[in-house]
C-alpha cells in the first residue's frame, strides 16, 4: 500500500475500520459502504471497481499488529481538513447500518 493515500481511499478505509470495529463486518455494512461509494458525490472520480480492492488493502493492514495506528495515520494523513467531518458521517451511517430494525426501537 503506497503512502500518502487518497482522499477517496481515506474516506473508504474510515468505513471499512467502522465496520471491522467490532471484529467481523457484516453484510450490511458492507452493502452500505458500497451504495455509498456508487452514489455519493464525493466519490465522484473514484473507480467503482477498486473498492473491492482498496477495501482488502485496508483490512489486511487491520490484521497487522500495528494495523489499527498504521491505518488511523493513513487516514489522517489521505483526508484534507473538509472531508474529515465527511468521514464521521460516513462512519456514523455504516456504523448504523449494523444495528437491527429492534434495536434502534422499531421493533413494532
Amino acid at each position: 500500500m503506497q503512502r500518502p493515500i487518497d482522499p477517496h481511499t481515506a474516506l473508504i478505509f474510515t468505513m471499512v475500520l467502522i465496520s471491522a470495529a467490532e471484529g467481523e463486518m457484516t453484510d450490511a455494512e458492507l452493502e452500505m459502504i458500497g451504495r455509498q461509494v456508487r452514489y455519493l458525490p464525493v466519490f465522484r472520480g473514484f473507480d467503482h471497481q477498486r473498492l473491492t480492492e482498496v477495501g482488502r488493502d485496508c483490512a489486511d493492514l487491520l490484521r497487522r499488529e500495528d494495523g489499527l495506528d498504521v491505518v488511523c495515520e493513513m487516514i489522517a494523513e489521505g483526508l484534507i481538513q473538509p472531508l474529515r467531518e465527511t468521514a464521521y458521517a460516513l462512519a456514523c451511517d455504516v456504523a448504523a447500518a449494523a444495528i437491527a430494525p429492534t434495536e434502534r426501537g422499531a421493533d413494532s
